[in-house]
């Protein structure tokens, strides 16, 4: 590879992280939406796109994130409704306990191909959702992993 090449690739990689803080999230002003707006046009152009593809994912993160987190400070019963039955649960000394939740993503095949042949290899993304629920019931903590 070129130096010309290697250096538009980090300067793509430089500009994908720093479009993190650029997803728009409800409870941004006008002025601060306009910014992003304006900077997101900038990196759109620089990256060919690859940066909106990206704040896609940033943003859906973001999304799951706030679903996840609305239930701290409500009731286990809340989550269990909503969520059906925990996939797993487990007792704290305190009498509290955590709950988790999993959910799968779709499976993927993927082809690695050297000269020898090529390989195909399935794969399957997974999200852990738990929540930590004290000894009154009511969830004081949520977490997720891989979502």
């Amino acid at each position: 590879m070129g130096r010309t090449t290697i250096f538009f690739l980090a300067a793509i990689l430089i500009g994908l992280e720093a479009c993190t803080g650029l997803v728009l999230k409800k409870d941004d002003s006008d002025g601060e939406t306009a910014g992003k707006v304006a900077v997101r046009t900038v990196m759109g152009v620089y990256t060919l796109g690859i940066s909106e593809l990206f704040m896609t994912t940033r943003r859906r993160e973001w999304e799951f994130h706030e679903v996840v987190i609305h239930y701290v400070g409500l009731k286990r019963d809340d989550v269990v409704s909503d969520w059906g039955p925990p996939a797993a649960t487990a007792a704290l000394d305190n009498g509290g306990e955590v709950i988790e939740y999993h959910q799968y993503g779709p499976i993927v095949m993927s082809t690695y191909g050297n000269r020898y042949g090529a390989t195909a290899v399935a794969s399957q993304s997974t999200c852990t959702v738990r929540y930590t629920v004290d000894a009154n019931h009511v969830v004081v903590r949520a977490l997720h992993i891989g979502c």
